[in-house]
């Protein structure tokens, strides 16, 4: 099942970053489409109105982002905080398994390192009493946060709201960073981007 999402913006005007408008698209065929990340899994929009089509500008957005992130990631993969969904499984495997006098270092210092809570997939998995987010989902994760202060362009208010309102451990600067500068709605808006996503 896809997970639709609707797109809003948060537009500075006099440098003030936390004015909230809402853009709409005209479309002759279609009607208003207004794109308002309202939601996390809905889109709202008039209801004749394909929501495939702002499904297809998160799809893009989600795209740019990890062209732009994945060379970073792997330059640093062995030393950032970030980890994939194999060392994630991995990891998880290691802490379900009854502790032995054979565990190496590695999987003692995991022990130390992770804790598991729950049995919610992709969501069980905490470090310093915060989630763990892999690569392979964090435009999800800050897409969460991004959306929830409105689309604000201020790295650090991204970053803080990750760490202290959604409770997730250690997502890079530079991911956050990537986040936004290909945010088609915050960074690039423009009716010619909009129309070029949504096929009118």
């Amino acid at each position: 099942m896809r997970t639709r999402y609707s797109f809003s913006s948060t537009e500075p005007t006099n440098d003030a970053e936390d004015e909230e408008y809402t853009e709409s698209i005209a479309n002759s065929d279609d009607g208003l489409l207004t794109a308002s990340y309202a939601n996390e899994n809905e889109v709202t929009a008039d209801d004749d109105v394909d929501s495939d089509k702002a499904y297809s500008l998160y799809e893009a957005h989600k795209k740019s982002f990890y062209e732009s992130y994945t060379p970073m990631y792997e330059a640093v993969k062995s030393s950032t905080h970030l980890i994939d969904d194999e060392k994630y499984n991995s990891v998880i495997a290691i802490l379900q398994a009854v502790p032995t006098k054979k565990d190496t270092m590695n999987t003692r210092k995991i022990r130390k390192v992770y804790t598991l809570s729950g049995n919610v997939e992709r969501h069980c998995l905490y470090r310093d009493g915060l989630k763990v987010a892999t690569f392979e989902s964090v435009f999800d994760v800050i897409l969460m946060a991004h959306r929830k202060i409105g689309h604000a362009r201020d790295l650090k208010k991204n970053k803080d709201t990750l760490k202290d309102d959604l409770k997730y451990y250690g997502i890079p600067r530079a991911a956050v960073k990537c986040f936004i500068e290909t945010c088609p709605i915050v960074s690039f808006f423009c009716p010619t981007l909009f129309s070029f996503y949504y096929g009118f």
